[in-house]
């Protein structure tokens, strides 16, 4: 839990420092945001797992949720409310489930091809970029090498795999019919996560543990 926590966080922080969303100016701020998210995340240590949600064998536990809330204190406007937080998680298995039985699963490989990709765009960045990055990892114990080699490649074939079925979608008319509007094709794929997660509901594939949950 605590290494796959890691490397959400983390390429978070990749993907926004190689994309242009961080800048020089602005990374004393952003350090101040891995602060925070740091200490979330520790203090979440002593939380007790529980189970949340299942989606057949898979489980979703108060520690997933309370992690990706830790995470999101990185972005800009972060989404701190729980239930949106928790049906954010759900839908993602549930798409990957999706992706799968669509037969568009990117291959470990291709997230090592995505992770030497970002790395090398991170090497364009500027030193204090750079140094941000190299600092969060290091924090944690981790060598880059072990970062970029062992653990983002698996990362990055789930965000590959998720734009894959995103596309998929899109060719299959499902999401996107308007090909002019990119405010319809995000209304759409909202609509369409909302049916995903209301069939799996009806059809048990999504089982509430919790009872104070409501989604």
């Amino acid at each position: 839990m605590k290494k796959k926590n890691l490397f959400i966080f983390s390429l978070s922080v990749v993907s926004a420092l190689t994309l242009g969303a961080i800048y020089s100016s602005a990374l004393d701020p952003f350090t101040n945001s891995i602060r925070k998210v740091e200490s979330q995340l520790e203090s979440n240590k002593q939380l007790q797992d529980k189970v949340l949600v299942e989606i057949g064998d898979t489980k979703v536990t108060n520690v997933e949720l309370a992690n990706l809330k830790a995470n999101k204190l990185v972005e800009a406007n972060p989404v701190i409310d729980e239930s949106t937080l928790l049906k954010e998680i759900v839908v993602d298995k549930l798409f990957l489930e999706l992706a799968d039985d669509e037969g568009v699963t990117a291959t470990y490989e291709e997230g090592i091809k995505e992770a030497e990709k970002m790395r090398a765009l991170l090497a364009t960045q500027s030193i204090e970029v750079q140094d941000t990055q190299k600092n969060f990892i290091e924090l944690r114990g981790l060598t880059e090498e072990e970062y970029w080699t062992v653990y983002a490649p698996s990362e990055y074939q789930e965000q590959l795999t998720l734009q894959n079925l995103g596309q998929l979608l899109i060719k299959q008319g499902k999401i996107g019919v308007d090909k002019d509007s990119n405010t319809n094709l995000g209304q759409d794929l909202i609509k369409f996560k909302e049916h995903l997660l209301t069939d799996a509901l009806s059809k048990g594939d999504v089982k509430i543990v919790d009872d104070s949950i409501n989604f």
